[in-house]
């Protein structure tokens, strides 16, 4: 069962990344970052790769200084 988990995320990541200007084309606003934040912290495995590809890229979040 453990593996199957793993083989799971794996593919999910895999497509993410392979998907990735598909998936960071896409706007969003301050509400749907939010959101995504919530089903993040929930452990939404879609939601952490969306939310990482937006800080990896620097769309939505603020620039340090």
């Amino acid at each position: 069962m453990k593996i199957m988990n793993h083989l799971s995320i794996s593919l999910a990541l895999t497509i993410n990344i392979l998907f990735a200007g598909v998936s960071i084309a896409k706007e969003y606003t301050t509400e749907q970052i939010d959101e995504l934040h919530n089903k993040a912290k929930q452990g939404d495995h879609t939601a952490q790769i969306d939310l990482g590809l937006l800080y990896y890229y620097g769309d939505g979040v603020v620039e340090n200084k």
